[in-house]
């Protein structure tokens, strides 16, 4: 017979007998202790949805199977004859013959009290695993939730980091030929007569002004373009020693990712490379800082470390919806990780 079978014949036949008891009115102690007894069981049962199929609880369930014979024995005693009911109950109660075996299935009944509880408190470990299932199924919908929108937001952040390379060319371009103006201006203005003075002058190389960091960081930027990665390099360092944040933020990806000739990958250099254009305002070493934080790229994976950096980036940039989505996107992984540390 399956557990849940047993503790349907159970309930019913516990039932049966607490109607039957119910109707003695003879032996008023004995017949209402036999009644509490077996509203404890009906009690109990009620509450007992299912019993799980294991070795565990055979033990248990062998107590329910002996419970079940001695609960048809005495239902077989009661209601053995309909017909002056209550006068045979009163005898069966009274009779010395029957008193052991009254007291043997009292003693029984109390017996089966913490079995029922061993079942029961399988329910409640089966429901705490139910739980801890939804628990991780509720995370890993989180998971995919939060790979989707790190997927857009990369998405988001490639898009923008093209749009800002654009931008960067269009500006180098334009800082170079202002430079260049510049520095003809200031060359025109040192040397040109006064009487002749729009006689054209030659402009030797060695006698022209030194170029400033944004000429060197123009010239870099174009070189880039061109993918003259060697000549890059040497303009992003002359800009950078004239203390150019852009350029340090340039010699920092060299260094991050290797590609040139010049710069091997070294994350210790980058690292500190990028910190300092960061620390002089530029929100774009911000956001490498950050993003190299989150995954772990040349440092230990630390999401409060990259969070931290976006953080930065809106207070310098407010407007800058890329950093507000992962803000957002890493509040919600540390509060998760925050939650599992608790769970546990």
């Amino acid at each position: 017979m399956d557990p849940v079978s047993l503790v349907s014949n159970i309930v019913s036949l516990a039932q049966a007998i607490y109607d039957q008891v119910q109707l003695v009115t003879a032996n008023q102690e004995k017949s209402r202790h036999l009644a509490d007894r077996i509203r404890q069981i009906v009690s109990s049962l009620a509450r007992l949805r299912s019993l799980p199929r294991n070795t565990q609880f055979l033990e248990s369930l062998t107590a329910l199977n002996t419970c079940l014979d001695e609960i048809r024995n005495f239902i077989t005693q009661f209601t053995a004859q309909r017909s002056g009911l209550l006068d045979r109950a009163k005898r069966l109660l009274f009779a010395q013959d029957h008193q052991s075996e009254f007291q043997e299935f009292n003693t029984r009944l109390g017996e089966l009290l913490p079995q029922l509880n061993i079942g029961l408190n399988a329910q409640v470990l089966m429901d705490r695993e139910e739980d801890r299932e939804d628990a991780e199924r509720d995370q890993q919908v989180l998971r995919e939730l939060q790979e989707k929108i790190c997927e857009e937001l990369a998405a988001q952040g490639e898009h923008r980091d093209r749009q800002d390379h654009k931008l960067d060319e269009h500006a180098a371009a334009i800082q170079l030929v202002v430079a260049k103006l510049a520095s003809i201006r200031e060359y025109v203005a040192c040397h040109e007569s006064p009487t002749r003075r729009t006689s054209p002058i030659p402009l030797p190389v060695e006698r022209s002004p030194s170029p400033s960091g944004d000429e060197y960081y123009a010239r870099a930027v174009l070189a880039h373009k061109r993918h003259e990665l060697e000549t890059a390099f040497d303009a992003y360092q002359r800009a950078a020693r004239k203390n150019y944040p852009k350029a340090l933020t340039s010699l920092g990806l060299f260094a991050l990712q290797g590609d040139c000739t010049r710069q091997p990958r070294d994350p210790g250099l980058a690292l500190r490379y990028l910190t300092q254009a960061a620390d002089a305002g530029h929100t774009r070493a911000m956001h490498v800082l950050g993003k190299m934080y989150q995954d772990g790229d040349g440092v230990p994976r630390d999401l409060a470390q990259s969070h931290e950096w976006y953080q930065r980036v809106l207070a310098t940039d407010p407007t800058d919806s890329h950093a507000e989505a992962k803000v957002a996107s890493l509040s919600l992984l540390l509060g998760q990780a925050k939650a599992t540390r608790s769970y546990k």
